[in-house]
């Protein structure tokens, strides 16, 4: 019950950040480089439980495109909460001869990892099962017609009444 609570303070408070980072911020980081493709592609890999990228096609190398690669993990590790299961690190595979980044490396969280190494599913899903129960009964206090800021209001006194 105690890892539940912890679950809704900490989708509460990511809900509210990513409303507010959604209000005023814009990506800082777009350019010619097809980093959005990027990005969706790592996301993608990840709902697929894959543990590596192929991004030959973006045209990335070694040390032209790290601190856009770096902007675009960080934003898939820290803003997309459905992915609860992703790692804090990655690691890129480069051509030797041309410095260009062929695949991009995931890790998963210890706690989805299984003795043998590979991703633990179930324990996944048995955990996004809870999740979504937790959040389903917080959004009960949600009534239509509110705002942006009222319902951030209901869900955070939803949070600290309830842990």
């Amino acid at each position: 019950m105690r890892k539940i609570k912890e679950r809704i303070i900490f989708w509460g408070m990511l809900i509210s950040m990513i409303m507010i980072a959604a209000a005023i911020q814009k990506s800082a980081y777009a350019s010619s480089k097809n980093y959005d493709g990027l990005k969706k592609a790592v996301i993608e890999a990840y709902k697929q439980y894959e543990t590596e990228v192929d991004v030959r096609k973006y045209n990335l190398y070694k040390n032209a495109d790290n601190v856009g690669i770096k902007k675009v993990m960080t934003e898939v590790i820290n803003q997309t909460p459905y992915l609860f299961y992703t790692g804090q690190s990655f690691s890129k595979i480069i051509l030797v001869n041309t410095n260009q980044i062929t695949k991009i490396e995931l890790t998963y969280s210890k706690a989805y990892i299984k003795s043998n190494g590979a991703v633990d599913k179930q324990k996944i899903a048995k955990t996004r099962t809870k999740i979504n129960n937790a959040v389903k009964k917080a959004m009960k206090c949600v009534r239509p017609g509110m705002t942006h800021l009222e319902k951030t209001m209901v869900l955070h006194d939803y949070i600290i009444s309830n842990t």
